[in-house]
């Protein structure tokens, strides 16, 4: 697992841990604390993956990328946001093609790959969209998808991850808790979201079934407004004080720049591909997926 020490990476390691899976976790830090029992490797110092790491693996899980939620975007965090996902897929390929087996490979991507999109569905063939997180996504997947692997691979568009201990939840429990919440933008654009649990249980499957190949989109089959989104962290955190004010989509831009886009963005994503395999989503309801989540 590359990025097996992030949010997800927690989460998905523990669940194939449970699973029987063996794991191995490649990392930048000389120290990672883990809740799952793994062999720790670090990449070497010329950028590259060690061999050892990579010997007689079965699958290869690639989650590593930098937070887009975390810090301004000048221009030197740009470049990691997009230095820590490119040239890390990049390293993969370089050392998936030195290996005499061709173990299966799971690349995390996002859709953020789709950009603004208003009201119209988005399926796994849709175009990709503009702005600095769609030309980031692209290029993402191009790494992989263009590299020519005879490696099965499958690679996952994320929407907005839900689960115990980090992610979006993390941020948007403190601010509803302590009664800061309130609708962004115009509240009509499209959150597509996925519980941490449906990203494990889709892992597995597209680790066993053979048939499983290329871009799947990783959301809810029924996206939902940010209006929703907001009342139902309202009724999640039922904080004292809610704010009525609508905080305007040129205020978020005004304060955050280009980031704003993170949460004004409209994406109405559909797993049409996720669906065909037959895989049925343990959460698609909100509100249930919130109640699940205890730790923040």
């Amino acid at each position: 697992m590359i990025g097996g020490s992030g949010f997800v990476g927690r989460l998905l390691g523990d669940f194939l841990q449970a699973e029987g899976y063996a794991l191995r976790v490649l990392s930048r830090a000389t120290q990672v604390k883990l809740p799952y029992p793994a062999r720790a490797y670090r990449w070497q110092q010329d950028g590259t993956l060690p061999a050892a790491a990579l010997a007689d693996v079965d699958v290869v899980v690639n989650l590593a990328g930098a937070s887009v939620a975390e810090g301004r975007w000048h221009r030197a965090r740009r470049a990691e946001i997009v230095a820590s996902r490119v040239q890390t897929t990049r390293a993969m390929v370089v050392a998936l093609r030195q290996l005499s087996h061709q173990p299966v490979v799971v690349q995390a991507a996002a859709v953020g790959y789709y950009g603004e999109r208003g009201d119209t569905e988005l399926v796994e063939s849709s175009a990709a969209g503009t702005g600095f997180l769609a030309t980031t996504a692209r290029q993402w997947e191009a790494s992989l998808v263009d590299a020519g692997l005879d490696n099965r691979w499958v690679l996952l568009r994320f929407g907005m991850v839900l689960g115990n201990g980090g992610g979006a939840l993390r941020m948007l429990g403190k601010i509803y808790r302590l009664g800061g919440g309130a609708a962004l933008g115009s509240g009509k654009q499209y959150v597509s979201w996925v519980h941490s649990d449906d990203i494990c249980g889709f892992v597995r499957q597209a680790l066993q079934d053979r048939a499983c190949h290329g871009v799947y989109n990783l959301t809810v089959p029924q996206a939902i407004t940010y209006n929703t989104l907001h009342q139902a962290l309202l009724r999640r955190f039922r904080p004292l004080f809610a704010s009525p004010v609508r905080v305007p989509r040129w205020l978020l831009h005004l304060l955050l720049g280009e980031k704003a886009t993170v949460v004004t963005s409209s994406q109405r994503v559909v797993p049409q591909r996720t669906l065909s395999t037959g895989y049925t989503f343990k959460f698609t309801e909100i509100d249930a997926a919130l109640q699940s989540i205890q730790k923040f």
